[in-house]
């Protein structure tokens, strides 16, 4: 039996061997990346540091820089954290890609020695089925959650129910093809086992109702153009894997 474990950001992770780990940020990062990739792009390169990305923009004129902080898009930036716009933009391009939370658990967990894989619910059942080809026993999932809402930056990131609910439904998938304990899924089972439910579920958490009042604000669609890609239930198989390249860190297409 496969043991599963879904974490906080802000919680403790203790990892062990013949695992995999599972960054779920489904509003948007994680989505981003596995869309971005399906739709021919090369390479995303993750960097907590704005400015860091910048410089890799002026040192490869052909980048795509895609980035924001507190649900908005970077000044001087091609792009938001936007599944929408890198569907459309990132053919045969590399994508540098920085977030305020996303980021920063890469940072942690980077040297841990085990794989890294970025899913929600877009590649929920092309992850499961790696799983499962891989053989891997320990399953690690970290729902990032978010710093901000509303205007309010936290201290500790805001639990988001999207990003737990997206984790689950990846171990769902794989519990379709593997045996998990089904005991995590129980309380949400409605949920998980009817597409409809879920998009509707997902499409009345805060932080999608946050990003739907920001576009209001702001006078914008792009938000829920990126909500519509971002819960498009296994629409974009491919397993997105961290690879740490020197001093880049940079999600490539599983083949």
């Amino acid at each position: 039996m496969i043991n599963i474990t879904v974490n906080w950001s802000d919680e403790e992770f203790n990892f062990s061997e013949n695992g995999i780990i599972i960054l779920v940020d489904t509003l948007r990062a994680s989505t981003a990346i596995p869309v971005s990739l399906y739709s021919g792009a090369k390479e995303i390169i993750t960097v907590r540091d704005e400015q860091v990305a910048r410089n890799l923009k002026l040192k490869n004129s052909d980048f795509i820089l895609a980035g924001e902080r507190n649900g908005m898009k970077l000044d001087g930036f091609d792009c938001g954290n936007s599944p929408y716009y890198l569907r459309n933009h990132s053919n045969n391009k590399s994508v540098v890609l920085t977030t305020g939370n996303f980021c920063k658990i890469i940072d942690r967990i980077v040297d841990k020695g085990l794989p890294v894989l970025a899913s929600s619910i877009v590649n929920a059942k092309e992850t499961a089925k790696f799983i499962n080809k891989m053989d891997y026993r320990n399953v690690y999932f970290i729902a990032t959650g978010t710093y901000h809402m509303y205007g309010k930056k936290f201290q500790r990131p805001r639990h988001t129910m999207e990003d737990y609910i997206s984790a689950l439904y990846i171990v769902y998938e794989l519990n379709e093809i593997d045996k998990v304990d089904e005991s995590i899924l129980n309380k949400h089972l409605d949920i998980l086992s009817k597409t409809d439910q879920l998009i509707k579920f997902l499409w009345k958490t805060e932080y999608a109702q946050y990003l739907i009042k920001l576009d209001k604000k702001m006078r914008h669609n792009i938000n829920k153009k990126d909500m519509q890609i971002c819960f498009e239930v296994n629409n974009y198989p491919c397993v997105p894997i961290l690879h740490k390249e020197g001093e880049l860190l940079t999600f490539r297409k599983h083949t």
